[in-house]
């Protein structure tokens, strides 16, 4: 039991070891472009399909936006294809500052 326990413990020192000298720091972080730009528009909409994009808002920007999701196609007539299962979302979102927005939904 002695025996196991020690070669556990040499094991595991031998890797948090090794596993710390992987972390060195950036070679290249001081070496930035004082003319870098950050990209604003990356996409057109703060939604991409039903899910949020990574774009914001901007500031005393106004959004209503009207979302819907569907049933399943395959129900048929007896569902209308779909249509009777619809969800229909309504939000107004306006944006207080480029880096808050505000919004209701229902």
């Amino acid at each position: 039991m002695k025996k196991l326990l020690s070669i556990f413990v040499i094991t595991t020192s031998l890797i948090i070891s090794s596993v710390s000298f992987g972390q060195n720091n950036d070679p290249f972080a001081d070496q930035s472009d004082p003319n870098t730009k950050i990209a604003k528009d990356i996409f057109s909409s703060t939604r991409i399909v039903n899910l949020h994009s990574v774009k914001q808002k901007y500031a005393r920007q106004l959004e209503f936006r009207i979302s819907h999701r569907f049933g399943p196609v395959n129900d048929g007539v007896y569902g209308l294809f779909g249509l009777d299962q619809s969800l229909i979302h309504f939000s107004l979102e306006y944006g207080l500052a480029d880096w808050i927005t505000i919004g209701a939904g229902r």
